[in-house]
């Protein structure tokens, strides 16, 4: 695991995220995609030598140490990452921990009408998002991506989980053990 990559969650338990599996279920066989019905994003980050999971959720965007973020059980049975193919340098690890750190400190507060946006673009395929200082959790990891490598995602606003899973600039990483032992 290292800064830059982007954390993947499936199978969550509540409403909200049985809710977003579901649509994007539908969204993975109307485009024919490979991938699991992911509901929620995240970019790994590390500060003073520990990994963070940097994220959009009900409460804004927050950074949280990966040993807080989630159980152990999701990490090893919910959690998927992927990595850039094209490793990050260093530097643009250190400009992408900035940038999270950089949301976190002022006030990003979840974009729930974003998220509503994105249910009528894909039911119609008309976008009438706007433009606005709120996030929700797959579009901060597009925005965080685009401010290291721009164009990585084509519009932050319109990218959902899935998007994120199937992005050509990723691959995806295989657990060998809770958080610790990562392979490509």
């Amino acid at each position: 695991m290292k800064t830059g990559d982007i954390i993947l969650v499936h199978s969550g338990k509540s409403f909200v995220p049985k809710s977003i599996a579901a649509i994007m279920r539908k969204y993975i066989k109307r485009n024919n995609l490979d991938s699991k019905p992911y509901h929620h994003g995240g970019t790994i980050v590390k500060i003073d030598g520990y990994f963070h999971v940097a994220e959009a959720n009900k409460d804004g965007f927050q950074i949280t140490r990966i040993d807080d973020a989630y159980s152990t059980e999701a990490w090893l049975k919910r959690i998927d990452i992927k990595t850039p193919i094209v490793p990050y340098t260093e530097l643009e690890q250190h400009k992408l921990t900035q940038s999270a750190l950089s949301y976190s400190m002022k006030v990003t507060r979840y974009d729930y009408m974003n998220f509503i946006w994105w249910l009528y673009y894909f039911l119609t395929g008309l976008w009438i998002g706007k433009n606005n200082n709120r996030l929700y959790c797959s579009e901060a990891v597009a925005e965080l991506a685009n401010k290291i490598r721009p164009n990585t995602f084509r519009n932050p606003q319109r990218t959902n989980p899935v998007d994120l899973a199937v992005n050509i600039n990723y691959k995806k990483l295989v657990v060998n053990e809770y958080t610790s032992t990562y392979t490509n």
